[in-house]
């Protein structure tokens, strides 16, 4: 199974996907299945993964490489591999990452996972996990996150703007429009400002939500 981050080496390139962290997917992508060959053996699959799969701010030094086939052409040197696919592997996590102490305007794309800030998520842009003390200012459109851990913060939700699951002392501010949270957990809270946005499913005694949809201020836990 593929697991990020998923590169395909060659003799000399090596190839990383802005969609995709599935080799099969690189391998289209690029027009590599030519090379894809039992006689010819042109590409060879590898990862380089982080700590407990997920913890990608942790420096790079402690990601680990392997090797993701079986069978390895001739010209496969595994040191030399390794260093040109840990070159390619700072131009992966500049793109997929927002790490700790970055700051970024707009998000209109899709990360795996956000530490730093970022001011407005916006179109079609997809967050895996935000966590740490990362924040966003402002989700809208059809922007997702998919969970919500530590101290991380939304300010505002708006639009159509969806938070799968919330967990530890996440927050999100105010959610307007048709905006969707689908769970929360623990500390969690959240503040309704418009009767259209929903949260699915509040667990535990700390979680709770806020409807100041009317004129008084309504809590509503588990």
């Amino acid at each position: 199974m593929c697991s990020p981050a998923s590169f395909v080496v060659t003799k000399s390139k090596v190839f990383w996907s802005e969609k995709s962290d599935s080799h099969e997917d690189i391998i289209a992508e690029f027009n590599l299945e030519k090379l894809d060959d039992a006689n010819r053996m042109g590409i060879v699959r590898v990862e380089i993964t982080p700590p407990n799969s997920n913890d990608f701010d942790k420096p790079l030094s402690e990601w680990a490489y392997r090797v993701d086939q079986d069978i390895l052409p001739e010209w496969y040197d595994a040191v030399e591999c390794e260093e040109r696919t840990r070159r390619s592997l700072e131009k992966w996590l500049a793109y997929k990452v927002i790490l700790p102490g970055v700051e970024v305007e707009t998000l209109d794309r899709c990360v795996l996972a956000l530490y730093g800030k970022v001011g407005e998520m916006w179109g079609s842009a997809q967050v895996g996990e935000m966590c740490g003390s990362a924040q966003v200012g402002e989700m809208c459109g059809s922007a997702q996150v998919r969970e919500m851990c530590g101290s991380a913060q939304v300010r505002e939700m708006c639009g159509s703007a969806q938070v799968r699951v919330m967990r530890e002392s996440a927050q999100v501010g105010e959610m307007w429009g048709s905006a969707q949270v689908g769970e929360v957990n623990e500390y969690v809270t959240v503040s309704l400002r418009s009767k259209n946005a929903t949260v699915e499913k509040i667990n535990g005694d700390m979680a709770a939500v806020l409807d100041r949809t009317g004129n008084k201020v309504i809590l509503i836990t588990s």
